[in-house]
């Protein structure tokens, strides 16, 4: 029933996370209850299994008969999968609606930190500028975006709110000519965890000043791949090198001082009993001049002042991550690894966390996120690299990676929604948020103009 035949033998241990998630229903289902409720099923999966996963969950709604209850807030797979929609707030029902009807209702879901569909938003700003009938109803898939923005004057634009922000980085250039690489694998082969050839032959440069977003699922080798960089896993052969260096010739301490990373699961970051403690271990232990007034600037940047007394285990997502900041970059590193920064946040936190993320610029030269989040990549990104299977399978833009069909279906990946949004009214378009998607309508775009120019 959900997909495991060929893997029975298999150790679990040996699993992906969208195999152990189906493992997971498989154990659920074995005494056959008629109800099903799983909670954030898909929080830790990658679109591609993400996807499998709501598969099987709609295959024991309609060919088992169970009733599917989930919690769930990634309204894309609310539009797909679901039936129905329950709203909660402060511990009671608010509402229960069609699926449809639910996520048309934009005003509540923004106030309940959920992201309102991109599309359904873009219709909203439309109506409100008199450019789309105000009697059509919100999309809220890109089927029926297709149809509703029918007609309506749809003219891909040479210039994305993105350029500006890629040509800023620009201008502080990628390091000076015949520079050495802030990282380098070169031929590195791993063998990790008794899985052979995790990494073959891996060649791959990450020049300095690069804002690199690591994709592909789970299991892909984004993970192995920063432990690598920071001299957790040594390869098997071949060498890594930070700033022409090899990390095997390198220290620890060395090693810790020219990169850092932040990891997925904030907790890890965590080893003192309050976060200013945190923030000051490396520091300290180095005995490094200023110590105390590098660890009270930290704190002030990351707006940690009301929580440095706090143990951080103890806060929100939200907060951890943001210490969790504050803590990898105290060493000043040029490089910066960030695993999974936006994962499991609700709306007002990922915002949170982007602008954080956002503030690094200046603080530290070269920064590498691993991660699912693709409006993330197109907000952060100036070099996408795709793995599979431990191979790169695709390094570009944001714009070459998407427009790459053999590498999105190979690797899974799932452009944002207004991105899709906007290619299936055109194959031409680029539009990494629900602005550039806006500006590409002939109405909106003319009383935008008419508005900077009054």
């Amino acid at each position: 029933k959900v997909g495991l035949d060929p893997d029975l033998k298999k150790n679990v241990s040996k699993y992906s996370l969208g195999m152990r998630q189906r493992l997971g229903i498989a154990q659920a289902i074995m005494e056959d209850p008629s109800i099903l409720i799983l909670d954030e099923p898909i929080a830790q999966l990658d679109p591609y299994h993400a996807r499998q996963t709501y598969e099987v969950l709609r295959d024991l709604n309609e060919h088992h008969g169970k009733t599917i209850i989930v919690i769930e807030h990634h309204t894309d797979f609310i539009a797909d999968y679901c039936k129905h929609a329950v709203l909660m707030a402060n511990g009671a029902v608010s509402w229960k609606l069609t699926a449809r009807e639910a996520l048309r209702q934009l005003d509540d879901l923004a106030v309940s930190d959920i992201y309102p569909p991109q599309i359904a938003s873009a219709a909203r700003e439309l109506k409100s500028a008199g450019i789309m009938d105000r009697c059509i109803e919100l999309p809220t898939t890109v089927d029926e975006g297709v149809r509703a923005f029918a007609g309506l004057g749809f003219t891909p634009q040479t210039h994305s709110s993105r350029d500006d922000a890629m040509a800023e980085r620009c201008a502080h250039g990628s390091g000076a000519p015949g520079a050495e690489p802030a990282v380098a694998f070169r031929d590195v082969h791993v063998q990790y965890r008794s899985v052979k050839g995790v990494f073959d032959g891996l060649d791959l440069a990450i020049q300095p000043g690069e804002k690199v977003a690591l994709v592909g699922s789970n299991g892909a080798g984004k993970t192995t791949l920063m432990k690598l960089m920071c001299g957790l896993i040594k390869p098997t052969s071949g060498e890594v090198r930070l700033g022409g260096v090899a990390t095997r010739a390198m220290s620890p301490e060395d090693i810790s001082g020219a990169i850092s990373l932040v990891y997925q699961n904030p907790e890890q970051m965590f080893i003192k009993d309050t976060v200013r403690a945190d923030v000051e271990f490396a520091m300290r232990a180095r005995g490094l001049a200023g110590w105390q007034e590098r660890a009270q600037e930290l704190i002030d940047r990351f707006r940690l002042g009301d929580l440095a007394d706090r143990d951080g285990r103890l806060m929100s997502g939200g907060q951890m991550r943001r210490a969790s900041l504050a803590i990898g970059i105290a060493l000043n590193p040029p490089i910066l690894l960030l695993d999974e920064p936006t994962a499991n946040l609700d709306i007002a936190t990922r915002r949170e966390i982007v602008r954080t993320i956002a503030d690094l610029r200046g603080v530290t030269d070269t920064v590498v996120i691993a991660t699912h989040d693709m409006q993330l990549v197109c907000q952060f990104a100036d070099r996408v690299i795709v793995l599979n299977q431990g191979e790169v399978i695709g390094d570009g833009t944001p714009e070459e990676i998407f427009h790459n069909e053999a590498v999105v279906e190979a690797s899974g990946i799932c452009p944002p929604e207004i991105y899709a949004m906007g290619a299936a009214l055109d194959a031409r378009a680029t539009c990494f948020d629900i602005e550039d998607f806006l500006m590409c309508f002939d109405g909106y775009r003319e009383l935008a103009l008419a508005a900077i120019g009054g």
